[in-house]
């Protein structure tokens, strides 16, 4: 009989998502805190396209600590340039038509877009966000 030892079971753990740890270094681990997170709900509320227009024509991918948020980020700025719906449902369907919803990083991509959704900002003071 196989009995499990510490080395078995190191052996089977997930392994380290590199961006999983410099997302945590970087930014605040409550979303409530974090400025991003709230640029982006308030970015996926706002029925204002200009003013989204505005938000995404200043910003870049790479401009965002958490690299998730920056994915989600690109995702609506390309939705917003083509003048398409950029509420919570299109990101989701644009990921996933992408085919960037695969896997432990397109979960986690998704749970970031779950967080940002239902964080509650609201999109009346996007431009100062």
């Amino acid at each position: 009989m196989h009995t499990s030892t510490e080395d078995d079971q190191q052996a089977t753990a997930d392994p380290v998502d590199v961006d999983d740890l410099a997302a945590s270094d970087d930014g605040p681990t409550v979303p409530e805190l974090d400025p991003e997170a709230a640029l982006l709900c308030a970015l996926l509320h706002t029925a204002d396209t200009a003013e989204a227009r505005h938000i995404t024509a200043q910003l870049i991918e790479d401009d965002f600590l958490n690299p998730r948020y920056g994915q989600l980020f690109a995702v609506l700025a390309e939705l917003v340039a083509a003048e398409e719906p950029h509420h919570a449902p299109r990101v989701l369907a644009a990921l996933s038509n992408g085919g960037r919803l695969a896997g432990h990083h397109g979960q986690l991509l998704a749970d970031a877009l779950q967080t940002v959704t239902l964080l509650g900002t609201p999109a009346v003071g996007l431009r100062t966000l």
